[in-house]
């Protein structure tokens, strides 16, 4: 082999190693966020293992200490915001912002700044958990822009109302068992 085919192959390696680092921090970002987004709600972890699949190994016997007892699924949740006091903790932080700019239209980056969490806390508020309270704008491919919807206000004091109207009953339910 000669040396120019020498350095060209070290050159690969070399890039190689760079795109499997690339894919490994990744993959360790993504990890993180996940893991500060259970932290920030706990309950996700019931929903993960209601998601997963069984194992694919012999069944164990139902009355076999092996056996897991799997907490039923969550009840369906018709309210307009999800998650949890976290998550809801985080959205009056950014309509406080946005409110008090006049609600003009702002980056995540901006918001972040502002009220004080990072992208990997504002993401979730924004696209999942409360997302139905945001206008989403801006121009495509560049910076995506958030202000809140007209009626936000009405529409948390009515969603909270809700909530508070569906706690005792879930609370009978956890008693019923016992």
């Amino acid at each position: 082999m000669s040396n120019k085919e020498m350095e060209l192959l070290e050159a690969r390696v070399a890039e190689a190693k760079r795109e499997v680092q690339r894919l490994a921090d990744e993959r360790q970002h993504r990890l993180q966020s996940f893991l500060d987004m259970v932290k920030d709600d706990p309950t996700l972890l019931n929903v993960l293992h209601a998601l997963s699949p069984a194992p694919s190994h012999a069944p164990t016997q139902p009355d076999s200490p092996k056996s897991a007892k799997v907490p039923p699924p969550a009840p369906q949740d018709d309210r307009l915001f999800k998650g949890g006091p976290v998550q809801h903790a985080y959205f009056l932080r950014v309509a406080e912002f946005l409110d008090s700019h006049g609600n003009l239209p702002q980056t995540a980056s901006a918001i972040c700044k502002a009220v004080g969490i990072n992208l990997d806390n504002l993401n979730p508020v924004l696209y999942k958990t409360h997302n139905a309270l945001f206008i989403k704008g801006g121009v495509p491919r560049r910076s995506v822009n958030w202000s809140l919807v007209d009626n936000w206000r009405e529409l948390t004091q009515q969603d909270t109302a809700e909530a508070e109207r569906e706690q005792p009953r879930k609370e009978n339910q956890l008693n019923l068992g016992g």
